[in-house]
Parts: C-alpha cells; sequence; structure tokens
C-alpha cells in the first residue's frame, strides 16, 4: 500500500482533509491500515509538492471517522480499466472531405482581412 498522506482535518461538509505526499487521481479510494475503505478522492488542492486531498467518506466507517485524524491513509486498489470495445477506430480511407471552408481564406486580426488588392480595405 502507498501512503498518499495524513488526516488533518475535517470540513464543515463532512469531508475528510488528507495533508498528501503526491496527488493521486480523482476518484482513488482512500483506505485505512487495515485495508478499510475510508472515502473518494473527489478535490485535490494546494500546491504540487504538498497537495491537500479532499476526500468523500463512503457511508459509515467502523469505531467513526474521528479515530481516523492524524493516523495515514493510503490508496487502495485501483481497479482495472476495460480497454473500449472494439478497439482502435478505423482510419479513414480516401480524399478528405471538403469542409465548407470558403476558398479566400482572409486574415482578419489587425490588418483587418480582405484578399490582397481589395479596394475596401484600409492601407
Amino acid at each position: 500500500m502507498r501512503s498518499i498522506g495524513k488526516v488533518v482535518n475535517f470540513s464543515s461538509s463532512g469531508s475528510i482533509i488528507v495533508k498528501g505526499t503526491f496527488a493521486p487521481r480523482i476518484g482513488s479510494t482512500a483506505v485505512d491500515k487495515r485495508s478499510s475503505p475510508v472515502g473518494k478522492v473527489v478535490r485535490i488542492t494546494g500546491p504540487v509538492n504538498g497537495p491537500y486531498l479532499i476526500v468523500k467518506p463512503l457511508g459509515d466507517y467502523p469505531g467513526g471517522l474521528m479515530r481516523l485524524l492524524g493516523h495515514p491513509v493510503y490508496l487502495g486498489q485501483e481497479l482495472q480499466r476495460r480497454p473500449r470495445e472494439g478497439g482502435r477506430r478505423p482510419q479513414r480511407t480516401g480524399p478528405r472531405q471538403d469542409r465548407g471552408r470558403p476558398e479566400i481564406r482572409g486574415g482578419g486580426g489587425r490588418s483587418g482581412g480582405g484578399r490582397k488588392g481589395d479596394p475596401r480595405k484600409r492601407r
């Protein structure tokens, strides 16, 4: 198990605030030292080298969440992602289709756009 940090506080909304050692993926499961799930990482805030993780508790925790204060939490086992159905998209064959762009591509921007030699264009 890899430690994601130490529980430092609880928010008024009931979330657990963890002083992290690294930034795990959002949606990762946080577990305690007995591998009991504590919650899911829902937000990461603060500096990159010392982020704070907001963990949403997963229902009832045996003994209450206050027992976690000051204790480390760990990264739970990540579920393996299934490959997409059908694999990769097939390559497009044949000529590219016209995307409906006008033949004359005027520049816009500071110069005002238009074609070269356009009498309406200011110089």
